[in-house]
């Protein structure tokens, strides 16, 4: 059986083989080799303002905007906004992400399908023209 304790003496955070003052100087460590990306830093942020709003009763959880389950996750539709959020349970915050991805690889898609097709229109012309020179 494992021990409640980590390697330092204190007691393991749940589920985890370290203790938080641990894994909190193993994360500033690991931070220095790999910083966050600016959303990144935003969609933190906004977790971060939402945890402390819960903490210090400014903010209640609501129920899901579907199900309207008690056991409910923030979601962001705009990080810039860290304390507008909606509620959802773990499965339908799951299906809600997963179609927003889905709607912006497919914009994304037609976006670089877009931009190359306006390319080979272009070198076309450029090909065009440049045979008309040659005659």
């Amino acid at each position: 059986m494992e021990s409640l304790f980590c390697k330092c003496g204190n007691m393991r955070r749940t589920r985890q083989k370290v203790c938080s003052p641990c894994h909190a100087t193993y994360m500033r460590e690991w931070r220095k080799t790999h910083p966050m990306t600016e959303i990144q830093r935003r969609r933190d942020i906004a977790r971060s303002y939402v945890s402390v709003y819960i903490k210090r009763g400014k903010l209640k959880r609501g129920s899901c905007e579907v199900c309207n389950s008690n056991y409910v996750e923030a979601h962001h539709d705009d990080y810039s906004k860290p304390l507008d959020v909606r509620w959802f349970c773990r499965e339908h915050h799951l299906i809600l992400e997963a179609k927003i991805r889905i709607l912006w690889h497919v914009e994304h898609w037609w976006y670089v399908k877009h931009f190359s097709l306006r390319i080979g229109r272009v070198s076309n012309k450029i090909r065009g023209s440049a045979d008309v020179k040659r005659r």
